[in-house]
């Protein structure tokens, strides 16, 4: 995340403030928790978001919890979920993730998981040894929906 220079604005009684004005308010304390809470308070899981993994029902069940992304975003799940299912994950075009490529150009092969139920998907026991070679890791994808907002989902 790097830090960027900012003047404070003074504001006059009665001045009319304009979208620009609050957008950069907005940005500047934005930035500054997300700053406190990576740089602060520190990085990874802070309460819960524990996995198991159960080979029998090829399922992984995550617990409810919350945790600080490196880039100061919090991730939270309000509930435990069982996921039973995957697909190809296949990185989205407007947010690049430099750590999830083997060069410029090639992704490496990453799959996101689902609970049951989730069109166009594969059960997490086909085939039998999935498990096998495979880490588990918890990341919030960015997604921008115009160019002044980002907005954070959890996969």
């Amino acid at each position: 995340m790097q830090q960027t220079e900012f003047k404070y604005p003074v504001f006059e009684a009665n001045q009319v403030l304009t979208n620009a004005h609050l957008n950069d308010i907005f940005e500047y304390l934005d930035e500054q928790g997300r700053l406190t809470r990576a740089n602060l308070i520190g990085v990874g899981l802070v309460c819960d978001l524990e996995f198991t993994v159960d080979t029998a029902s090829a399922a992984i069940r995550l617990s409810r919890g919350c945790g600080i992304t490196t880039e100061g975003y919090l991730i939270i799940e309000p509930e435990d979920v069982v996921l039973t299912a995957y697909r190809e994950y296949v990185m989205p075009l407007d947010v690049d993730y430099p750590s999830f490529k083997q060069a410029p150009a090639v992704q490496y092969p990453l799959w996101e998981l689902f609970p049951a139920g989730t069109p166009s998907t594969t059960p997490l026991g086909s085939p039998a040894n999935f498990f096998e070679d495979k880490a588990l890791l918890l990341f919030l994808e960015l997604k921008k929906h115009d160019s002044h907002e980002v907005r954070a989902l959890v996969n």
